[in-house]
């Protein structure tokens, strides 16, 4: 058999090596079709941050030394794992003047968009009067080994 009687075969619409090599291919087709489809679902997820951040609201903003003001956190929680709160007030120079490290806290009840509970944050009686910016960091702290860092800044902040 020769090289030009393959191709006969093959360039006849009916014969079994067309009908053959069409079925070879569409299950090549659909083999990569499935992997890349796979790759890229599973991806999404990998990359999904656990805490996503929406907004920080103070009350009040206007606070004394010594004196506690709330932190009103809406988060969207796409996992969930214990955290840990870091704030600081930064002056408007750049400078951090205090930073706070809260206790680990456990996760939350459930995933989605939602208020997180009010605590009460202190402003150090060490603090001199003045606009502070408030900034904080949570490190979720996963179960899977990772730990994730999401910040809110620009918080205005004045002590009096």
């Amino acid at each position: 058999m020769r090289l030009t009687d393959i191709d006969a075969k093959l360039a006849e619409p009916r014969s079994g090596a067309s009908i053959g090599l069409n079925i070879i291919s569409a299950c090549a087709l659909l083999a990569a079709s499935a992997w890349f489809v796979n790759n890229v679902l599973s991806s999404r997820d990998a990359e999904l941050a656990p805490r996503i951040v929406n907004s920080v609201v103070l009350e009040p903003t206007i606070v004394l030394a010594g004196k506690p003001f709330k932190a009103h956190i809406n988060v969207t929680l796409n996992k969930l794992c214990p955290y840990e709160v870091h704030w600081s007030l930064v002056r408007p120079d750049g400078v951090e003047v205090v930073k706070v490290i809260e206790p680990v806290k456990p996760a939350p009840a459930g995933t989605g968009t939602q208020d997180l509970p009010v605590s009460d944050r202190y402003v150090p009686n060490s603090i001199s009067p003045g606009d502070y910016k408030y900034v904080s960091e949570v490190y979720d702290q996963c179960p899977d080994g990772h730990t994730y860092t999401s910040a809110r800044q620009a918080v205005a902040l004045t002590v009096r």
